[in-house]
């Protein structure tokens, strides 16, 4: 028999060690070891290769405040080297279609063979815009939201994968002086909720929405020394906006894992708002309800600069990503119920019909006969048949009478 090493156990594995705290109380000692596996497991998780199962996978959000600027900075260099993104999303990306073709910034990133560019159209250019960039190839890809008003600004991309479905969106800001809050509140978030929940119903297959959604949905979203009620981002009605967006069924996945932890992702580099961190939570990672128990961790990773906005990041085991019920199913199962209505109805009809039946064979022969006698003299009144409402009760009668006469006669 082999000689087993120090550190293998019977099996001849090797034996991870989990670190011991000396405890008096054999309880105490137990939660101290629980709790180091815990630890253990996530410390695996984060220090995952870029060749781990796919089932486990990172999606990431930063608005960089213009993409060629931020391409440029070591900052980001060192934040694509050590995260190794599965699926990145810009926000922000003040570039145009004509730009992008003319600049190597899709060359950029060449470890992203699948890139979605979704830029502001003339005469708005180097404004707002939106990029998916992925290493999975997606089964369908869509732009904007499809109404007219809302298409310039290039705001918006759905990435649709297997088993879900990723938009990245950057909702406008209400601007200065709130210029711009109520085509914000009545019409842009109308419309955006409106798109995700049929998106979603059409394509049965669970949402996660990420982007800078330019609201401080609760208090604590914002530091105190900025909190004032009549300013984009923190108005009542983009904050019911906001709410009502969830309230269709969707998660803020970070305030739901961390309930009381007060992180920022925007701070205003004119006033330094970092060094004293003054900042927003208006960066967020949204899922479907249903989709919530995949979620593995959903960060804010302020320690990065090169943006006045800080990435966010999901991180999700799709293979436990629920499966929806197809519409083609709902209808079969729509129409299997109906079937059973009507069937069910028939049985119904059938049974009133042979009761019905049983009481009409019941009558007597003589209760026939008096009511024949009293058509007949309807007739002798010279009231014709072709008018005459009891005919047709008249021929029913006599044709009675002959089958109960007939019978009688077998």
């Amino acid at each position: 028999m082999r000689k087993r090493f120090k550190g293998e156990n019977s099996s001849g594995n090797e034996v991870v060690s989990i670190p011991k705290v000396v405890a008096k109380n054999v309880a105490v000692q137990k939660n101290l070891d629980s709790f180091f596996k815990v630890v253990s497991k996530v410390e695996a998780w984060k220090k995952l290769p870029s060749s781990a199962p796919k089932d486990l996978v990172k999606i990431y959000c930063w608005n960089v405040n213009g993409i060629r600027s931020i391409v440029e900075k070591a900052e980001f260099a060192n934040f694509m080297r050590k995260e190794d993104p599965d699926i990145l999303c810009f926000n922000e990306t003040k570039i145009d279609d004509a730009a992008l073709s003319k600049t190597n910034i899709r060359k950029e990133f060449e470890a992203f063979p699948f890139q979605y560019w979704n830029c502001s159209k003339p005469p708005k250019r180097g404004y707002s815009g939106c990029a998916v960039l992925s290493k999975v190839k997606p089964v369908a890809v869509n732009y904007d939201l499809g109404v007219k008003k809302h298409d310039r600004e290039g705001r918006t991309i759905t990435v649709e994968y297997e088993k879900f479905i990723l938009v990245t969106v950057y909702v406008p800001n209400a601007g200065l002086m709130l210029k711009r809050h109520q085509y914000r509140t009545m019409e842009w978030d109308i419309d955006f909720r409106g798109y995700v929940e049929r998106t979603e119903r059409e394509r049965n297959k669970p949402v996660i929405i990420c982007g800078d959604l330019n609201c401080a949905h609760k208090d604590m979203d914002i530091c105190k020394s900025l909190s004032q009620k009549q300013q984009a981002g923190l108005t009542p009605e983009e904050r019911t906006g906001f709410g009502k967006l969830l309230e269709s069924g969707y998660v803020d996945t970070f305030r739901q894992l961390y309930p009381r932890a007060v992180k920022y992702s925007f701070w205003n580099t004119k006033t330094k708002a970092k060094v004293t961190n003054e900042g927003w939570r208006i960066d967020y990672f949204l899922i479907s309800s249903k989709a919530f128990s995949t979620v593995l961790d959903s960060e804010i990773l302020c320690h990065y600069d090169g943006s006045d906005h800080c990435p966010i990041k999901l991180s999700v085991d799709i293979k436990n990503m629920p499966v929806y019920a197809r519409q083609e199913q709902k209808e079969e199962q729509k129409n299997i119920k109906c079937e059973s209505q009507v069937e069910d109805k028939i049985k119904g009809d059938a049974k009133t019909n042979k009761e019905a039946n049983k009481k009409l064979e019941a009558i007597s022969n003589k209760e026939l006969q008096l009511l024949i006698e009293d058509l007949i003299s309807c007739d002798k009144k010279r009231i014709s048949p072709l008018y005459n409402p009891f005919s047709t009760i008249y021929f029913y009668a006599n044709t009675c009478l002959l089958y109960t006469s007939d019978a009688a006669d077998e």
